[in-house]
């Protein structure tokens, strides 16, 4: 979530301050991770490392020796602390994590979603076992690994993406000028890394080693020689009143979302905000659009049907109080979204993705195009002509022409209550 720079990424800090000044002690002390970090098994009991059963599960490595550019894994491992830390590579990723095992507290809907997913992990791990009780921490690794890789292809085929459009590995052998970006991922020239970890301290420490910044429950910035980082804390998405692992993968899929646009063939956060946030959302709530933590709490017998967004935006749209295309361009940072503004982007970027990818992708190529170095006025101006040349270049028609068609898709699709 930038707002035109990686220090105006949101982040629930003040927010999280007032919730754990609130917590009883001994909430607190659950809140703050002090009861004994779970021993986790040095071998995935799943591969064993070994090299026909990675192939199987379409992994690298399990022991990634560089995470970023001048980033070695053992480095990160000092940086938490000396704590252990699980690692797998995947095709477009670097992963590493510090979760401890799961026990879903009997929801019906996360059970069902889980239980699918393990059916396809069956097919991949060559010393599959089904779990008993719990996800111990490499099954929930693999689960992750496997996530994040359908965040990407589910991008790539929203877009009309393929490896295909960006350089391969080996430049020299690409023609100038021919590919998107620097890069074979997405336009970068090095896989996306990921860290999810128990604590949120574990993270604070990567990011203050790394990026100078200050402790946040999940955080996204740029590691050198062109990788985009994204950390999340379990212990942090407690904090905010989510007890399950569904709402830690809404976060996931959300924020690596976000650092595929920011990405996209090495641009660097070019895209309008707006975009972003709606994208964003709209990955969330494939996963369970029940939580959508960034924009959101976590559900209360107070408001059980908050997620239920279709009828308020429709509220909005038919009072007339919806923030219109435009208003949207002007959002720099979080904090101008507002909830209602969050309701919006997802709407109109959910309507944006039924559209053809083909479309889509000039869509994605033209809002990326790099503004120019202007403020004030000048830059909102160029901020709306990029939009208004991105509409009319991908979808052929004006940008307030899209805008009531949208309208009439809110009023004829999504329910009144």
């Amino acid at each position: 979530m930038l707002s035109g720079g990686w220090d105006g990424l949101w982040t629930p800090v003040s927010a999280l301050a007032c919730f754990l000044g609130a917590l009883s002690a001994p909430s607190r002390a659950l809140a703050q991770g002090t009861t004994k970090p779970e021993v986790l098994e040095a071998v995935d009991p799943y591969t064993r490392g070994e090299p026909k059963a990675l192939e199987r599960a379409g992994y690298v490595t399990l022991t990634p020796v560089e995470w970023a550019e001048g980033i070695r894994t053992d480095e990160v491992k000092e940086t938490l602390g000396g704590i252990d830390i699980l690692w797998v590579e995947t095709p477009h990723f670097r992963i590493g994590s510090t979760l401890e095992s799961y026990k879903s507290p009997s929801d019906p809907r996360e059970d069902d979603k889980v239980e699918a997913e393990l059916a396809r992990l069956r097919k991949k791990l060559a010393r599959y076992k089904d779990p008993h009780n719990k996800i111990d921490p490499w099954l929930r690794l693999h689960l992750y690994a496997q996530r994040l890789e359908d965040v990407y292809a589910d991008f790539e085929k929203s877009f009309g993406l393929s490896a295909a459009d960006f350089p391969a590995a080996d430049e020299r052998k690409q023609p100038e000028g021919s590919k998107l970006g620097t890069g074979p991922y997405l336009g970068l020239q090095r896989k996306f890394t990921v860290l999810l970890v128990q604590k949120t301290s574990s993270l604070a420490r990567f990011g203050q080693r790394y990026a100078n910044r200050e402790e946040r429950p999940w955080d996204r910035f740029p590691l050198p020689g062109g990788s985009m980082f994204l950390g999340v804390s379990w212990e942090g998405v407690r904090q905010f009143g989510f007890t399950l692992d569904a709402t830690m993968h809404c976060v996931v899929a959300a924020e690596a979302t976000q650092n595929f646009i920011n990405g996209f063939r090495d641009s660097w956060s070019a895209s309008p905000l707006w975009f972003e946030c709606g994208v964003a959302h709209a990955a969330a709530r494939k996963v369970d659009e029940r939580f959508v933590p960034q924009a959101m709490p976590a559900p209360s017998p107070d408001d059980p049907d908050a997620w239920r967004w279709e009828p308020r935006v429709r509220g909005l749209v038919e009072n007339n109080v919806e923030k219109s295309w435009l208003d949207m361009l002007g959002w720099k940072t979080w904090e101008d979204i507002k909830v209602q503004g969050h309701l919006v982007a997802w709407s109109r970027a959910s309507w944006l993705l039924q559209k053809e990818p083909t479309a889509l992708k000039t869509y994605l190529l033209a809002v990326t195009e790099p503004l120019p170095e202007v403020e004030g006025d000048a830059l909102a101006q160029a901020t709306i002509e990029r939009e208004k040349k991105a509409c009319l270049a991908a979808f052929g028609k004006p940008l307030d022409v899209l805008d009531a068609e949208w309208k009439k898709h809110v009023q004829r699709r999504y329910p009144k209550d």
